[in-house]
């Protein structure tokens, strides 16, 4: 299963990792980041800007998601 958050910094997107069960990639826009044991790990990862992103995780701002409740399903849409 595909999650998405939209920031104003880009698009996080979490999903499985081909091959790897129980793997999941955290990316932002076209970047795969890292990979994750879950994807509540990877939101997780986006809320304490801990990404591998320095863009996120030096930037102050009030949007990051509390936890993966907060993401939408699916893969994120072309137009953001």
């Amino acid at each position: 299963m595909w999650y998405h958050y939209i920031t104003t910094v880009g698009t996080f997107w979490i999903r499985p990792q081909p091959n790897k069960p129980g793997s999941y990639w955290l990316g932002l826009d076209d970047i795969p980041l890292r990979a994750y044991p879950s994807p509540e790990a990877a939101a997780q990862a986006v809320q304490s800007q801990q990404t591998g992103f320095n863009l996120w995780d030096q930037h102050l701002q009030n949007q990051k998601p509390a936890d993966l409740s907060l993401w939408q399903p699916g893969k994120p849409s072309q137009e953001h």
